[in-house]
């Protein structure tokens, strides 16, 4: 069974990594969580990012938020998939790491509020702190659809392991890809950070440019043989993310894939991590690859759906 977990508060945001979950293919059975996760609002937090999630206290909004939320899973409901909903009350990062980890999700999706960088980096974000720490791959929705995908690899383990998550998820097998790796311009300044994308020079190693463009190279080649249908393999040189960013947006790609090695706040503050710059900085979605695909652990295939305190069992296999 595939096990998907959204993230929804209600706003246009969520609800466009909802619409792209109802409007793609997965294989079947697949059990889809949404989650709403709140806490009680103070004079600050009701303006930082995530502090809209918060539904409210009384009987009629929760009343309310429960009718929002099981509008949204019927129409999930249309494809087949099995649905439930839950209402947690803490903060909504934590909620869907929590739920994540617990029914053992391949997936999970979120919408992004595009507040940029800067503001995120002040302030927190619910999307940056899901792909940060989340156990499987994060998907953050900014369309509703996707029509051609942009893999991005620097040759790393958790880049080479792209091909084989993506294997996964027939939906996207259809579309057209793209493949990009970036290299870091030449530089005899010992002082600079090197990071997972900063590929040196390395005399008799061949051609810098074949050098420089391996990674894709073999990325586009596992592709292939899996049967993808593998366009441009592109080699850069300059800044990661921005050059990902403009290979997105020369190729017309709406989604871009990069692996993620989970760096923890202080070292993505240091050294930088490139993922969480695309996600911050994308106009497209952006699926970011880390933990396993299936999960590791099989769970229940019934999980309760929580409306405030109250626990029933919900859902259904559909058609």
């Amino acid at each position: 069974m595939t096990r998907i977990v959204i993230g929804v508060d209600g706003s246009p945001h969520s609800l466009v990594a909802v619409e792209l979950v109802a409007g793609m293919s997965w294989p079947r059975p697949t059990h889809v969580h949404l989650v709403l996760g709140h806490e009680p609002p103070t004079d600050w937090a009701a303006r930082m990012p995530g502090g809209d999630w918060f539904p409210g206290q009384d009987a009629e909004t929760r009343r309310a938020l429960e009718r929002t939320l099981d509008g949204i899973a019927e129409v999930l409901h249309r494809g087949g998939r099995t649905v439930s909903v839950h209402v947690a009350p803490e903060p909504p990062a934590r909620a869907l790491l929590e739920m994540a980890a617990s029914v053992a999700a391949d997936l999970i999706v979120v919408g992004s509020r595009g507040r940029g960088p800067a503001a995120t980096a002040l302030l927190g974000s619910v999307s940056a702190a899901v792909a940060d720490h989340a156990p499987c791959p994060v998907l953050v929705a900014r369309y509703p659809e996707v029509t051609r995908l942009l893999v991005a690899t620097d040759g790393s383990p958790e880049a080479a392991r792209i091909p084989e998550v993506l294997d996964h998820w027939p939906a996207l097998r259809q579309l057209p890809v793209d493949v990009v790796t970036v290299s870091r311009p030449p530089s005899r300044d010992a002082s600079a950070f090197v990071t997972p994308w900063s590929f040196p020079e390395r005399e008799g190693a061949g051609s810098p440019a074949l050098h420089r463009s391996a990674p894709a190279i073999r990325v586009a080649n596992q592709l292939r043989a899996a049967g993808w249908r593998v366009g441009a393999t592109i080699s850069r040189t300059g800044d990661a993310p921005a050059e990902i960013l403009h290979a997105a947006h020369d190729h017309g790609c709406d989604l871009i894939v990069t692996g993620s090695r989970g760096l923890g706040d202080l070292r993505r503050v240091l050294v930088g991590s490139v993922a969480h710059e695309v996600m911050l900085r994308a106009q497209q979605s952006v699926l970011i690859v880390r933990g396993h695909v299936p999960a590791d652990a099989p769970v229940r295939d019934t999980v309760p759906v929580t409306h405030g305190v109250g626990a029933v069992e919900a859902g259904s296999s559909g058609g």
